[in-house]
């Protein structure tokens, strides 16, 4: 499922969308994410949070958004 399915109506600049995909790209296929899994959506919504307090480079997004899901998991 493509990241914008969770926009929910939010609008974003063509580049920070293309950022965001990406993003959401390069970490469902590093862990062969599928749609039915509920971690796509916490996935994207944590990039979605990023881009909003300004991260724009895919790899930080990656980095950043895994990091805080780890720390989800793990707590």
């Amino acid at each position: 499922m493509p990241i914008t399915s969770y926009f929910h109506g939010l609008q974003h600049d063509p580049e920070t969308e293309r950022v965001m995909a990406v993003a959401y790209e390069m970490i469902c296929a590093t862990f062969q994410l599928d749609d039915q899994e509920p971690i796509d959506e916490a996935v994207a919504r944590k990039i979605i949070e990023l881009t909003h307090v300004g991260v724009r480079d895919p790899d930080q997004l990656c980095e950043l958004a895994l990091t805080d899901l780890r720390g989800t998991v793990s707590s």
